[in-house]
């Protein structure tokens, strides 16, 4: 047969609509049961055969703005008959679909947490199969850059004792948290952490390890590019400042180890191993400075397992093996005995083999 609809006449002009009601029905009061059910509301749709598709649609007026234009009926939720609930969408993909295309400056999905006086979360995500628990896709090619966050975490101002983002885990093997940009950037940075404050007193980032392992690793997969620049010229709008706090600071409570090393695997044949360049040819300040509080050497220069030269911490200079440097110093070479130390030259040569000049005649 046709089609029917059950509904209510339309009141007149300029007057309220009716209002509809559908209720399943209720017990009333006892004395004697407990926990009585109530009637269910169901709401079904017709079947179908095959493929063929039976949904339940959700339609509301499409409110408009203020005046007295009629407004048009359109479907606001869908239920399919797989089970997938669209809201904003008739074909909804997954169980659950959201699309706010046509909502101005309005979130597409909220979940707001209300109760003040309990510990509860606002949302729970579990994932018991091996994929993602939370995938974000975003596709907001054409935003202004910074405008439009892949994920957004603001916590209230007034909040000041919460952690922004916490991720807990028991992880063994993979990466707790992995930032992957498979684009070619040219600007800007993969992983970003600014502090806005110019008054904050704590670190921008902590990397606390309890284990064996290193708290910190760069991977640098390229012929050139450096593993970690620090930059401390710059203010936050890339003004160039002259600043006074120190770029690198190493505190350490070691007893055996290496404060600091820097080890090069590869058959280097050119630069250098470690670089100190004071680039501003007006500065003043000396280009490397050692401050020893212990009985330690200041310096020392070991080459093939042996120690070749050393500073020690009264400053004297100790040089364990003969010194050539045949075209600064006419052949000569300085040669270490136990008697003493000599001045000779390896080849016949007429030249001095020392010369000592006075270069202020006062």
């Amino acid at each position: 047969g046709a089609a029917r609809k059950f509904w209510i006449e339309n009141t007149a002009t300029d007057v309220v609509g009716r209002a509809l009601t559908v209720a399943a029905g209720g017990t009333v009061a006892g004395t004697s049961v407990s926990d009585v059910v109530g009637g269910q509301l169901i709401l079904q749709s017709g079947l179908g055969t095959g493929t063929g598709d039976s949904s339940i649609a959700f339609q509301t007026g499409t409110t408009l703005t203020t005046g007295m234009t009629l407004q048009t009926m359109s479907t606001k939720m869908t239920i399919l008959g797989n089970g997938n609930v669209g809201i904003g969408t008739s074909n909804p993909l997954y169980k659950l679909s959201v699309d706010s295309a046509n909502a101005s400056n309005v979130e597409g999905f909220r979940v707001t947490q209300s109760d003040t006086t309990n510990d509860k979360r606002a949302m729970t995500i579990v994932q018991n199969a091996d994929n993602y628990a939370l995938k974000i896709d975003h596709y907001a090619a054409n935003a202004t850059a910074g405008t439009a966050d892949a994920v957004n975490i603001t916590v209230d101002s007034t909040v000041t004792n919460q952690t922004a983002l916490g991720i807990l885990a028991s992880n063994t093997s993979l990466s707790t948290s992995k930032i992957t940009n498979n684009a070619v950037q040219t600007s800007g940075a993969v992983l970003a952490a600014v502090g806005l404050s110019t008054t904050r007193s704590a670190n921008v980032i902590n990397a606390e390890n309890y284990g064996t392992a290193a708290a910190f690793k760069s991977f640098v997969y390229n012929t050139s590019g450096e593993g970690i620049v620090v930059d401390n010229s710059k203010d936050a709008n890339s003004n160039t400042i002259n600043s006074t706090t120190t770029a690198i600071e190493i505190i350490s409570a070691n007893t055996s180890g290496s404060v600091f090393k820097i080890a090069n695997t590869a058959a280097q044949t050119s630069n250098e191993l470690a670089l100190l360049w004071n680039s501003n040819a007006s500065s003043t300040a000396v280009g490397l400075k050692i401050i020893n509080e212990g009985t330690g050497d200041n310096l020392q220069v070991v080459n093939g397992g042996s120690t070749k030269a050393s500073i020690s911490s009264t400053g004297n200079i100790r040089v364990t093996d003969a010194v050539h440097n045949i075209s600064s110093f006419n052949n000569a070479r300085l040669r270490l005995q136990s008697t003493g130390s000599t001045i000779d030259r390896n080849v016949a040569d007429t030249n001095p083999v020392l010369i000592v000049q006075q270069v202020n005649a006062s």
